[in-house]
């Protein structure tokens, strides 16, 4: 498929890109850089991922200036907005909807396709065919139901990687939550010694905080 380019597409989480899109149709932002996204709460210790999407998007230049295209998300007529994010998605990736046949396309050509163009992972690739979806959903580009990530959620046969991941994750436990106000402690469901432990932790935390303040 040629030499990969040199700017990588969106990917790790669909949610940093949407509140991305949220902030700008509000406002537009001085520069959007890896300071704007931590104040925001977006993506933290990615914030060099996101700003990769945001540069081949072309919404920002490589200073984090916002371009004029930015100037094209801000509005709240939905109709308006769906049109030039679909005008920035449809250049952006211009290279796969040349090359890749959306319409007979598998969620599994997709993530192939990013692997091989931009040189990914697999892992990585997988993220970024989300965070395609995504965008072609939010611009209104229909896509078949083959690339939906509801179909993709559905696949019987999930990947080696996929199988793995699973059984690494830690089993859920139950908690008790306890709450005043704005503290809010959560205790293993029914386990006396974790809840002695929390109040020996909690008396000296208050012990210190006295002898600091010289009480």
């Amino acid at each position: 498929m040629g030499t990969a380019p040199r700017q990588k597409p969106p990917y790790g989480s669909v949610k940093w890109y949407k509140t991305i899109l949220d902030i700008v149709r509000r406002r537009k932002p001085t520069v959007i850089d890896k300071d704007f996204l931590r104040i925001n709460q977006i993506a933290p210790g990615n914030e060099a991922k996101v700003l990769v999407g945001l540069r081949f998007l072309g919404i920002i230049d490589e200073n984090g200036n916002p371009t004029e295209l930015i100037d094209t998300l801000r509005t709240l007529n939905e109709d308006e907005f769906r049109k030039s994010l679909r005008e920035i998605v449809n250049k952006a990736y211009a290279d796969l909807f040349d090359k890749l046949v959306l319409e007979k396309a598998s969620f599994t050509d997709l993530v192939t396709y990013f692997m091989q163009v931009y040189d990914m992972s697999e892992a990585v690739a997988e993220q970024a065919a989300h965070c395609f979806i995504f965008f072609c959903h939010e611009s209104g580009i229909s896509l078949p139901e083959s690339l939906t990530i509801k179909t993709k959620e559905k696949i019987s046969q999930p990947t080696k990687r996929a199988r793995k991941e699973r059984m690494a994750k830690p089993e859920k436990h139950e908690v008790d939550v306890l709450s005043w106000g704005p503290i809010r402690i959560e205790l293993p469901k029914d386990d006396l010694r974790a809840a002695e432990r929390a109040r020996e932790m909690l008396e000296l935390y208050i012990k210190d905080l006295k002898d600091r303040k010289g009480e």
